[in-house]
């Protein structure tokens, strides 16, 4: 009685072992499925535009690392802002205010796993339209405090002079007595 016992528990495990049943009770491994060999889902997100002037458009899009996941996938972004949100991989989004915002995406693959990933975006307010001059442009450094770094202003040339626009102005290092 006992030899059968050993034996139906041999034959159970042989059997079980071969339709890819772990301890669990859950599927396991099996031999030739393309799934196993795949690793945890994991995504990359990214944006064309993460910093300008209201309204700001921005292109993001969202990429599984090859070799990982398992299509199909689905997507649920939020923009951060209190719009709505876009279940797109690639979705266009405007910020039409100022601030800083955290673009999130959940991406959920064939098997259920998840992966998560952001990009942060900041969207400032233009106050000011016109030619300003060197002086006004001191002046207005002093008046902020400011003893270097990057201003969150555009200065673009005066029609005429050398064309092109950059993002911000490098303020130069000054000391606490303002010289």
């Amino acid at each position: 009685m006992f030899s059968r016992l050993l034996i139906s528990l041999a034959v159970f495990f042989l059997i079980a072992g071969g339709l890819g049943v772990a301890e669990t009770g859950q599927p396991g491994p099996t031999p030739g499925n393309p799934e196993d060999r795949v690793g945890a889902l994991t995504v990359f997100a990214d944006g064309d535009e993460t910093m300008g002037a209201i309204p700001l458009g921005v292109q993001l899009d969202v990429e599984v690392l090859p070799g990982t996941g398992v299509p199909p996938y689905r997507y649920h972004w939020d923009f951060g802002d209190g719009t709505t949100f876009s279940d797109q991989q690639n979705p266009s989004h405007v910020y039409r205010v100022p601030g800083s915002f955290r673009a999130s995406v959940i991406v959920i693959d064939g098997r259920e796993e998840v992966d998560q990933d952001y990009v942060d975006v900041t969207v400032y307010e233009v106050v000011g339209e016109g030619d300003v001059t060197a002086r006004e442009l001191q002046a207005w450094v002093s008046s902020q405090g400011k003893t270097g770094g990057v201003a969150p202003f555009v200065v673009r040339p005066s029609p005429g002079a050398d064309s092109g626009a950059s993002q911000g102005a490098t303020i130069p290092e000054r000391s606490a007595s303002g010289k």
